[in-house]
């Protein structure tokens, strides 16, 4: 049979081979099967081929590490404990701030044997197959399994887990705004239980999302501290519900192209483009735009001055005139007089310091070569017809600038009139959008084959329309010791987070409602929307937040204070 070559395949993009992993068909691949392997069989764990394979990978990891130390061993200690808090500060972690808390687990009992279904207390469903658990040697399990499972719908929920909502990719840090997070686990006697491979559990998510649109799928990867794609999610409507805050006008690309494709809108380009071919037009309809005339200088009294003949082809803005000399410019500095008293076997005129104002003259004989720096003169009645030259001339260049400036006036103002009728008619479509919204409760509905976290989010850049530098400070001006804040902007169900009191850059939209927080000092500080107008108003500005006067027991609590 010929082998089949296939040439010049698409490539998969980074993301479709992450999606395609699958650790548990390897480890399939190694376990026993139970019947052929006697009572449990051998976990690959304990084959021969596993234990070989494993001292052969710890002998070339041995050895790595080894050259990986004395490589290094050179390298100042300072720079090598640089490098170590540089990859710290950007691995992600799961860490609460706040410990108690917590969002906390809801249990369920599941038969191994049977599988079951079960219905979460927000509405999302959990449906396991029959016999889909194993113990860690692989081996299948029996008997009652506990699932512990928590879901997160807002961003009260994503701070108090402390599971990073920021996607790394292609070198670009981004936030999730999301459509819901769970994470499930589980347990026999205490012990964690996986699932086989080949045995999916459903996962069915209540969550609110604007609009039907399919939302990324992502598994948290403890051992890389960052998100994996695994692919999108399916989606199903449920009842809509009216949202307290719709989005000002927003980033993506959909909302963006319906308001591009208004026929007002289009009607406003059309006309800003034709006002640029009609600005392109007249220009070229007038005559080559002349080069700006040099006013002549009148000869000064008692300095040299030379007859020199000029090529007009190299200068040609003194092609004009007639009767010219040259006189010594006051450039020049330690000239000999005898200069002008001696015959030159060759004279050479080129550019000077000043651009059209003076030149330099070259004169050589034999092997004495001198520089002088010159500039082109009149006297008596040839400097006032150079004069009355010069002025006709001027006159002609300055009518022909003031036309070139008026047809360019003109189509700036059409355009900053089109840019301003564009401007109201995009405040217009926000506040459309903003009435009309209407945030629809969906079910995300995704496959998992292994115990984990999962969020069903959509990857976005920090809010777009202020920058500005802000220092978060307490009521008596004092910068608060605080490891991150975190901006809420009811746009977007997203938790954006500066990692610093003292924030260079800080991102917001003034037009959407803004609510920023942070832990400090074992206590709950918060900038309410009103007060955030004033940011930015003259330079640095220092922010106050206010210290929250209650002590939370629960997320409910916090959410009911902070109004999300």
């Amino acid at each position: 049979m010929k082998p089949k070559i296939n040439i010049d395949r698409d490539k998969i993009t980074p993301e479709e081979i992450r999606a395609k992993k699958d650790f548990n068909a390897v480890l399939k691949q190694y376990q026993l099967n139970p019947k052929q392997g006697g009572e449990g069989g051998k976990s690959f764990s304990r084959s021969t081929g596993f234990l070989a394979t494993g001292i052969v990978i710890l002998a070339a990891a041995v050895s790595v590490f080894i050259y990986s130390l004395n490589s290094k061993s050179s390298e100042k200690k300072d720079i090598v404990n640089k490098q170590i808090v540089s990859s710290e500060q950007v691995k992600m972690k799961v860490k609460p701030l706040v410990q108690k808390l917590d969002i906390t687990y809801q249990h369920y009992q599941v038969d191994a044997a049977q599988g079951g279904e079960f219905k979460t207390t927000k509405g999302s469903r959990i449906t396991v197959p029959k016999q889909a658990f194993a113990d860690a040697s692989g081996k299948e399990l029996n008997g009652q399994v506990e699932l512990r499972f928590r879901e997160f719908h807002d961003p009260v929920d994503f701070f108090l887990c402390g599971i990073p909502m920021c996607y790394d990719s292609a070198g670009v840090r981004y936030q999730f705004e999301s459509a819901g997070m769970v994470e499930l686990l589980g347990f026999k006697d205490g012990k964690p239980v996986y699932i086989l491979p080949g045995k999916q559990v459903q996962i069915e998510l209540n969550s609110k999302r604007t609009g039907g649109i399919s939302y990324n799928v992502y598994k948290f990867d403890t051992a890389s501290c960052n998100w994996e794609y695994l692919g999108k999610d399916k989606i199903a409507g449920n009842e809509t519900l009216a949202s307290s805050a719709g989005p000002v006008f927003s980033d993506s690309l959909n909302t963006k192209d319906v308001f591009n494709a208004l026929p007002e809108v289009k009607a406003l380009d059309v006309e800003m483009e034709q006002a640029k071919n009609d600005c392109e037009k007249q220009l070229k309809q007038l005559s080559k735009p002349a080069t700006e005339p040099h006013k002549p200088i009148k000869a000064t009294a008692g300095r040299q001055h030379l007859n020199i003949d000029i090529l007009p082809s190299e200068f040609p803005e003194m092609a004009q005139y007639k009767s010219m000399l040259f006189e010594e410019d006051p450039d020049n500095t330690q000239i000999d007089k005898d200069v002008f008293n001696k015959d030159w076997e060759d004279v050479k005129l080129s550019a000077g310091t000043k651009k059209g104002v003076n030149y330099t003259l070259t004169l050589m004989r034999n092997k004495q070569i001198v520089h002088l720096i010159v500039r082109p003169v009149f006297e008596g009645k040839e400097y006032d017809k150079a004069l009355a030259d010069f002025n006709v001339k001027f006159k002609s260049y300055e009518a022909d600038r003031a036309q070139r400036i008026k047809i360019q006036e003109e189509e700036d103002a059409k355009i900053a009139a089109c840019l301003k009728k564009r401007k109201e008619a995009e405040e217009q479509y926000q506040q459309q959008l903003f009435s009309s919204h209407k945030m629809e409760a969906m079910v995300s509905s995704f496959s998992i084959s292994g115990f984990g976290i999962y969020n069903c989010d959509s990857p976005c850049l920090y809010p777009k329309g202020q920058i500005s530098p802000v220092r978060l400070v307490d009521a008596k001006g004092q910068l608060l010791p605080c490891t991150a804040a975190y901006l809420v902007d009811d746009s977007k169900n997203a938790l954006f987070t500066y990692y610093s009191a003292d924030i260079p850059e800080f991102r917001f939209n003034p037009k959407a409602k803004n609510l920023l927080w942070t832990f400090a000092n074992n206590k709950f500080y918060v900038l309410r929307n009103d007060q955030f107008h004033s940011i930015g108003v003259s330079g640095h500005r220092d922010m106050k937040l206010e210290e929250v006067g209650q002590e939370f027991k629960n997320a409910e609590e916090m959410r009911a204070y902070l109004g999300i």
